[in-house]
């Protein structure tokens, strides 16, 4: 997972990543085995703030 999150540094969108416009506008996630990590991307600043990792279960799914 960690290398995941590090390789935002290089490409803060990489393939399979989603928006989630009901956060933020700037708000990303990536699934990574069974996590999912919330991120936002600062631009103007040239950050990624990572807001949150979170395991996947059952109702990770019925939120979807």
């Amino acid at each position: 997972m960690w290398r995941a999150i590090d390789a935002l540094r290089e490409e803060p969108c990489p393939l399979g990543c989603r928006k989630i416009a009901s956060l933020t506008p700037a708000a990303w996630r990536i699934r990574v085995g069974d996590f999912r990590v919330i991120y936002e991307v600062i631009e103007a600043q040239h950050l990624i703030w990572i807001q949150n990792v979170v395991r996947r279960n059952e109702s990770s799914y019925k939120e979807d």
